[in-house]
């Protein structure tokens, strides 16, 4: 069974971005199945929404030990509703019973997509970012990502969350044009000790029993 019921404002669990507004949100309960088919979510559009406002469809996911705003889709102003398909980028595995906000921009977005690749090919499973938005994007069983990126100068990355290999790259993106390509490659990263415990040339350490 599918349950879906509205989501408020004051009931969305994490902090809303700088300058964007909730415009709606849901709660999305497949009681531990996966959406096999496509689908999409509509809800009423907020009093006052302009026509043409960039519109973000995120979720809250747990990935790499903290909450983030996870991209799912664009949203688009039809008939005084706001409509995303739970389709329309990487997600791996389908869409699992998660919360649902509809997200409007401060002003115009543009976007980019990709690849994350290493030396043994695509990379699925990595977590990509744009500089200066706070949404994530997951790359899917090909290494493919989406994502929401301020016009300009977008700086874009991805890491590996097992090994921490990470890549980064920029690319020119213009609102209201196709999104612009930038394919990542990832460079490994060295081991390094982060700590050591008792510090070098301690002394009077005690053994520990076990």
């Amino acid at each position: 069974p599918v349950a879906l019921e509205p989501l408020a404002a004051d009931a969305f669990p994490l902090a809303l971005p700088g300058g964007f507004t909730f415009a709606g949100g849901a709660r999305l309960d497949l009681h531990g199945g996966r959406l096999a088919q496509p689908a999409a979510l509509s809800l009423p559009a907020p009093a006052g929404l302009a026509s043409g406002t960039s519109v973000l469809l995120v979720r809250v996911s747990e990935i790499d030990g903290a909450s983030q705003l996870e991209l799912v889709a664009t949203g688009q102003l039809a008939a005084g509703r706001l409509v995303a398909s739970l389709a329309g980028l990487p997600l791996p595995g389908g869409v699992e019973g998660c919360r649902l906000a509809f997200l409007a921009a401060p002003t115009p977005l543009a976007f980019v997509s990709g690849t994350v690749t290493d030396s043994g090919g695509a990379v699925p499973g990595a977590l990509a970012r744009v500089e200066g938005l706070p949404f994530v994007a997951r790359t899917d069983s090909q290494g493919h990502f989406a994502l929401a990126a301020p016009p300009g100068n977008a700086v874009v990355s991805a890491l590996e969350l097992s090994t921490r290999d990470l890549a980064r790259a920029s690319a020119s993106v213009v609102a209201g044009g196709p999104a612009a390509a930038v394919d990542l490659e990832l460079a490994r990263t060295a081991p390094r000790v982060l700590a050591l415990v008792p510090a070098d040339g301690a002394l009077g350490v005690p053994f520990l029993s076990v």
